[in-house]
């Protein structure tokens, strides 16, 4: 390549006359090159841009640009006449998100390396939706991650430049980060330099200023004990994300009241409400398994438990632990809440009964509207917005006594 990419020095150009110079088949595809590149491709931990090639008579669109030798193919589903003068129509909405999540990526990393010297960068992926980064050879915490995300927003606020240099390999020094082997790999590089704050060996796009990120926001990681895999969001996308996880809380706020300051401590003690619950069903669970009496009914055993507040996951655990006498049958029902209604589930199991289970669950269950299905000895089904479970169960029990009279 004997000139730097457009896009180095002139990311915000939209619309360029270019012509063009290859069009060859490659499997179902075809791969267009023109005269000038202008489009980034795939590479680098940072998605290719999207477009599209319009001619006179048509419009030929991209979203996939790959390395081609020297300079680059634009991969389309039609073909294009070689000599064509084609305008080349860049999706600035996607490119201009993968500039802010590019450069936001720049200055997260550069802020858990000042942290962490040892860490070494993994997978990077930045596209015009989201960014991620993948990070070993380091314990990072929560509070890392978070320390990070609030020296990426100040140097938002602080509306630092950002500026492209292009330099040789010898050039190079120890204060810009680079992959390891880059300077093997190319008679140039691009150095991107945000003010005062991160110089990186970078080949892709970013914005002119840290204030175009807009906003950065962590929405997801994961830590293990040698590595981390973090997920963020800016701009527009971020904006929305905030607003929409915001407001469901504040929503709630007059539900349940409380102050937003409490939100961490109110789902600390949800946690510890939840695992207490989890220990008390489980209690629950064993001494059911272990207790309850069968009733005869016709030439059978029958069983019939009510157990509110035990969902589908936990019933069919304790469908699996309850010993059951021969010439038997066994209904577990139980009722969760749901959008303001109960959610029933019903298990059915028999054992060394004369007909299938289904015989005995599958009409009473569906004459009372509930849907199922089972075989053999087992039958499972459940019944949706019922007001009244106590008397839904009740029914069914009258139903099923029905079939082994």
């Amino acid at each position: 390549m004997t000139t730097s990419p457009v896009y180095w020095t002139q990311p915000n150009e939209e619309e360029f006359s270019v012509k063009v110079v290859e069009c060859r088949k490659e499997e179902e595809a075809y791969h267009i090159v023109v005269s000038q590149q202008v489009v980034k491709p795939v590479g680098g931990g940072q998605a290719a841009d999207r477009g599209v090639l319009a001619t006179s008579e048509k419009q030929v669109p991209f979203s996939e640009v790959v390395e081609n030798g020297d300079g680059v193919a634009i991969v389309t589903a039609e073909d294009i006449e070689e000599g064509s003068e084609v305008t080349l129509i860049l999706d600035m909405n996607w490119r201009k998100s993968m500039m802010r999540n590019h450069t936001a990526e720049h200055l997260f990393v550069k802020s858990l390396v000042d942290q962490h010297e040892e860490m070494e960068l993994g997978r990077i992926w930045v596209d015009g939706i989201h960014g991620t980064v993948e990070v070993s050879g380091c314990h990072l915490s929560s509070s890392d991650i978070f320390s990070a995300e609030k020296k990426v927003q100040k140097a938002i606020a602080d509306e630092l430049e950002v500026k492209t240099h292009i330099v040789s390999p010898e050039d190079l020094d120890e204060s810009v980060r680079a992959r390891e082997g880059v300077t093997s790999k190319h008679d140039r590089l691009r150095i991107v330099e945000i003010e005062g704050s991160d110089r990186s060996a970078c080949s892709g796009i970013h914005v002119g200023n840290t204030r175009d990120i807009g906003v950065f926001k962590i929405i997801e990681y994961r830590i293990d004990d040698e590595s981390s895999h973090i997920e963020f969001l800016t701009g527009p996308s971020a904006l929305t994300h905030l607003t929409s996880t915001y407001n469901q809380v504040l929503g709630r706020r007059y539900d349940y009241p409380f102050e937003m300051e409490q939100l961490g401590a109110i789902l600390d003690k949800s946690k510890s409400m939840r695992e207490d619950y989890e220990n008390t069903i489980e209690t629950l669970l064993e001494a059911v398994s272990k207790g309850g009496d069968y009733q005869e009914a016709g030439k059978a055993s029958f069983r019939a438990e009510y157990l509110p507040g035990i969902d589908a996951k936990a019933l069919k655990d304790l469908s699996n632990r309850i010993e059951m006498p021969k010439a038997s049958l066994l209904l577990l029902f139980a009722a969760t809440e749901h959008e303001g209604k109960k959610k029933c589930n019903v298990i059915v199991r028999t054992n060394a009964m004369p007909e299938d289970v289904s015989h005995y669950a599958a009409d009473a269950v569906g004459s009372l509207g509930g849907k199922g299905g089972g075989r053999g000895e087992i039958y499972t089904g459940g019944f949706s917005g019922q007001e009244a479970p106590r008397t839904l169960f009740d029914s069914l029990v009258k139903k099923m006594k029905e079939k082994l009279d």
